[in-house]
């Protein structure tokens, strides 16, 4: 029985260890933050040109996929799940329903650009799959196409990667099994960014943030005021006729006492400086300078 137990023991704390083994191994895959990025709702302009027919209405289209936030230079990006929510125009479904359509379902070849820090930019194709839906009675008719993009290889250096979608095309199978060849062209003018992976670090102002309050404090402590201070005492004495006695009180501390003609003493103190301070984490210099200065004037009148 004790051999029996001794065994269980250990087999029960190998099963453990290898439990946990898979567990660590699993956190480590699952590593890497991802987004959801998504465009807005954008216009295209849709038709079947090989029956010369075109509609109106456009349709309306949100495309979204799964993107990386941040991928260190050289890493591999797996090709992105790629999904959409297509509405088509009115008058698009209601030509369907005049046909006696009842289901649509297909396939979809979707277009889109990738650019900046990849290791080749370019066009790329997303392949989609149309899931079965009904065509409604009224209004206008909604699929969600879904499947995947191209698998990318970040640039060596840090930087940006830029994804744009473009336009598309479907093969949609009617319930009585006629293919309709849509093509769909994007309207001018639309802000079609799907997303952005950044490469590397993303560049921060904290450095420079830094530098501007060392160089703030430093300009600060470096810069003070002085107050002039005379201390001096002086006594004149006149040769010519006459004796005049008179006292001075100037700014400062000292006295002065005049003997004889009139005597007159000027002094002047000009003192200034100057401050520069740095704002706006290193991005503008605001100038300023600041001066101070002390005019002091003594005169003796006889």
């Amino acid at each position: 029985m004790k051999l029996s137990s001794a065994r269980s023991v250990r087999r029960t704390g190998a099963a453990a260890a290898v439990g946990g083994a898979l567990a660590i191994g699993l956190v480590g895959l699952s590593s890497g933050p991802a987004s959801a990025a998504s465009t807005g709702t954008l216009n295209y302009s849709c038709g079947i040109p090989s029956l010369g027919i075109s509609w109106q209405q456009p349709w309306k289209v949100v495309v979204s996929a799964d993107l990386p936030t941040q991928v260190d230079p050289g890493a591999s990006l797996a090709a992105p799940s790629v999904s959409a929510t297509v509405t088509t125009g009115t008058d698009a479904a209601d030509q369907l329903r005049s046909l006696n359509v009842k289901t649509i379902e297909g396939t979809s070849a979707a277009t889109y650009t990738v650019s900046g820090a990849v290791a080749n930019p370019g066009s790329r194709t997303a392949n989609l799959t149309v899931p079965k839906v009904t065509v409604p009675a009224t209004g206008v008719i909604v699929t969600k196409p879904a499947g995947s993009g191209v698998a990318e290889t970040a640039a060596t250096t840090p930087g940006t990667i830029t994804a744009k979608v473009g336009d598309f095309t479907a093969a949609l199978t009617t319930d009585s099994g006629f293919v309709a060849n849509v093509v769909c062209t994007l309207a001018a003018g639309q802000d079609t960014t799907l997303g952005t992976v950044q490469v590397g670090s993303a560049p921060t102002s904290s450095s420079s943030s830094s530098s501007s309050s060392s160089s703030s404090s430093s300009t600060s402590s470096s810069s003070t005021t002085s107050e002039p201070t005379d201390t001096g005492t002086g006594t004149a004495t006149g040769t010519d006729t006459g004796t005049a006695t008179g006292t001075d009180t100037g700014t400062g501390t000292g006295s002065s006492t005049v003997s004889g003609p009139p005597v007159q003493t000027d002094l002047v103190g000009d003192e200034g400086s100057s401050n520069t301070t740095v704002a706006l984490a290193g991005l503008a210099t605001l100038g300023g300078v600041i001066g101070a200065g002390a005019l002091a004037r003594r005169r003796t009148k006889g």
